[in-house]
């Protein structure tokens, strides 16, 4: 079973709505997205020492966590995202702490998946898997994945045509089918769960995370779409 709001015309309301397993625990986002950043963040330091960023090298913004937002990066100058570096800073910036805002020094650890470290400098990066060269698809498929560890949640990165990023859980469409479980996950995995038959049904635990910077006012209506398939 897939819960999955996979276009990007999607309403606000889905961006920012979490999913968890019964007595889990575990809220993640089906699909998180997120985008440059319009004006520069002058407090950030890209991986060569330029603070801000050099904009015409890395596209950068933020992974929204609600009171957390972890800052990341990604090489763009050479027109072709879909399987360059991937950096992702370990220490979330709070109204409390700064975050991890310098790519540079000491310089980040290679691996995506590997343990967050803390403090300012503390970053890891990865070089995103092309789709395209995998499935032998066109240049009009230009997607690159990567599994990726954030703070103490697993996702499934996915960057579509340099222009935005994806952080995806409870999604298994395609590209995130790409990554591995748990990175991305069924929210029924008939293969671990068992057979769900008719007449059967599961809980899954909603939860709504308003980010940092968001205005005030009613919010539009979103929906969620829960897809089952026969395996």
């Amino acid at each position: 079973m897939v819960l999955s709001n996979a276009t990007q015309s999607g309403s606000i309301i889905n961006n920012r709505t979490k999913f968890e397993e019964t007595f889990n625990l575990s809220y993640r986002f089906i699909n998180r997205a997120e985008y440059n950043e319009t004006r520069p963040l002058v407090y950030l330091t890209d991986p060569d020492g330029n603070m801000p960023p050099n904009n015409t090298k890395y596209m950068y913004g933020r992974f929204r966590n609600a009171s957390n937002e972890y800052f990341w990066m990604l090489e763009i100058d050479d027109g072709s995202c879909e399987d360059n570096e991937f950096y992702i800073g370990d220490e979330a910036h709070t109204k409390w702490t700064t975050g991890s805002v310098n790519f540079a020094n000491p310089g980040c650890v290679a691996g995506l998946t590997n343990s967050p470290g803390t403090g300012i400098g503390a970053c890891r990066v990865g070089t995103l898997t092309n789709n395209s060269v995998l499935s032998g698809a066109g240049t009009t498929s230009r997607y690159g994945y990567a599994n990726i560890l954030i703070g103490t949640e697993k996702y499934c990165v996915v960057v579509v045509n340099c222009t935005r990023v994806f952080f995806s859980h409870w999604n298994r469409d395609f590209p995130f089918n790409l990554c591995t479980s748990p990175y991305a996950r069924y929210a029924w995995d008939s293969s671990l769960d068992g057979p769900l038959t008719p007449g059967d049904s599961f809980v899954m635990g909603i939860k709504v995370r308003v980010p940092f910077g968001i205005y005030e006012g009613n919010s539009n209506q979103g929906y969620i779409t829960a897809i089952v398939n026969d395996v």
